[in-house]
C-alpha cells in the first residue's frame, strides 16, 4: 500500500507537506512547482485517500457515493475529495458519525444510521434501490440529477448558468472561434442538465457554433491530454479559445497544448468548469467557473441536520450560484 511518506520520498518533500497539498490546506506555504510535483508523484504510485476513522456521537451519517472514485489520482478525484472535505468538517464539528461507503457495497452495510447523503448523480433505478434497503427515511443528494424530489432534498448547482457564465467571459474577451472538450455524459442526463447541449444551443444562438470543434471522450487528466493531442493532430485550424467541460481534462489538455508549443494563452485561451483546487496551482493559472463543491459538502449537512432533528419535513432545493475565477489562461483578443 502506498503512503504518505513513499509519496514524500519520491517528490524530495516532507510527509507534512505531502499531506497538507493533498488536503488543500490553505495555510501550506510551498511552491506551484512543489505541489504540482506532490500532485504528480501521488498520481504515478496511485496513492489512494485513506478513510478517516469514525467517532461515536449522536447522529450516524451514511455518504453513498461511486465506486472507486476516491481510488483515482488527487487530480481525477479533486471534484468529489473537495465535497468530502466539507462533509467531514462538518460532521466533525457537528460531532456526527461519518461512513463513506461505495454504491456497490451498500446492500453490505448493517450500522445503524440517521441520514443518507448521495454524493453524485445516479439512475432512477440506483435510487430506488437506495431508498428500498430502509436505512433511513432522511435523505439529501448532492448533484444536478434527481429523482424523488417529493421527499428527497438537493444541494446542486445550474449547469445552463455556468456555462453561460464561462461563455459569456470568452466572448467578452473578444473570442468567437470557441471549441468544446469534456467527457461522455451520462445517458439519463436530462437535456436541461447537459452541458454539450447548452454549450451548442447558446453558441448556435450567437451563431458561433463550429461542430468541427467539439470533441467527447472520457473523464479524468489522461483522457483530457490523449483527447486534445489527437485533436492537435487531425484540425489544421484551432479555435482562439476552448470550453472544457470539467477541470481534470483541462489540466490534461493543457500538458498537451505546451508538449505541442501551444501556447496558453498566448495561441489558444482555456475556460475551465468546476473550480477545484489543482486549477490554482497549474501552469499557467486556469481560469475556471467555480461551482463551490466544498459547500455543498457541507450545506448537506447541514440541510440533513434539519431533517434528522425533525425541524422539516418539506423537502427542500438549494442551488449555488457559480462563480467565475479569472487567472491566467484565457487572453483577451481583437478582430
Amino acid at each position: 500500500m502506498v503512503t504518505i511518506k513513499d509519496i514524500a520520498e519520491k517528490a524530495g518533500v516532507s510527509s507534512s507537506a505531502v499531506s497538507r497539498a493533498l488536503r488543500n490546506d490553505p495555510s501550506l506555504s510551498i511552491s506551484n512547482e512543489t505541489r504540482l510535483k506532490i500532485f504528480a508523484s501521488a498520481g504515478e504510485l496511485k496513492y489512494k485517500l485513506k478513510k478517516e476513522k469514525e467517532v461515536k456521537n449522536k447522529y450516524s451519517v451514511l455518504v453513498i457515493h461511486y465506486d472507486d472514485i476516491y481510488k483515482q489520482n488527487p487530480v481525477d478525484c479533486a471534484y468529489y475529495t473537495s465535497i468530502r472535505n466539507g462533509i467531514e468538517e462538518t460532521c466533525n464539528k457537528k460531532q456526527i458519525n461519518c461512513f463513506f461507503v461505495p454504491y456497490s457495497e451498500i446492500e453490505g452495510f448493517n450500522d445503524k444510521i440517521d441520514g443518507i447523503i448521495l454524493a453524485g448523480n445516479y439512475t432512477k433505478d440506483k435510487y430506488q434501490k437506495i431508498i428500498n434497503l430502509g436505512l433511513s427515511n432522511n435523505f439529501v443528494a448532492i448533484g444536478t440529477v434527481l429523482y424523488y424530489g417529493e421527499f428527497i432534498d438537493q444541494i446542486t448547482y445550474s449547469n445552463r448558468e455556468s456555462v453561460k457564465l464561462a461563455l459569456d467571459y470568452l466572448i467578452e474577451c473578444g473570442h468567437k472561434k470557441i471549441g468544446y472538450l469534456g467527457a461522455h455524459e451520462a445517458p439519463d442526463t436530462p437535456l436541461y442538465e447537459s452541458r454539450i447541449v447548452f454549450f451548442k444551443e447558446y453558441l448556435n444562438s450567437k451563431n458561433l457554433l463550429n461542430t468541427d470543434w467539439i470533441l467527447e471522450g472520457e473523464y479524468g487528466y489522461e483522457n483530457g491530454y490523449k483527447m486534445t493531442g489527437e485533436w492537435i493532430k487531425n484540425n489544421k485550424q484551432l479555435p482562439t479559445a476552448i470550453f472544457i467541460a470539467n477541470d481534470p481534462n483541462a489540466l490534461g489538455s493543457l500538458k498537451a497544448f505546451n508538449e505541442h508549443e501551444i501556447k496558453v494563452p498566448d495561441d489558444i485561451s482555456i475556460i475551465s468548469f468546476d473550480g477545484n483546487y489543482p486549477t490554482q496551482y497549474s501552469y499557467p493559472a486556469l481560469t475556471t467557473t467555480d461551482v463551490h463543491t466544498q459547500i455543498m459538502g457541507q450545506e448537506a449537512v447541514f440541510t440533513l441536520m434539519e431533517r434528522m432533528k425533525k425541524y422539516r419535513k418539506v423537502s427542500k432545493k438549494i442551488i449555488f450560484a457559480a462563480n467565475l475565477i479569472v487567472r491566467d489562461s484565457v487572453n483577451k483578443i481583437s478582430d
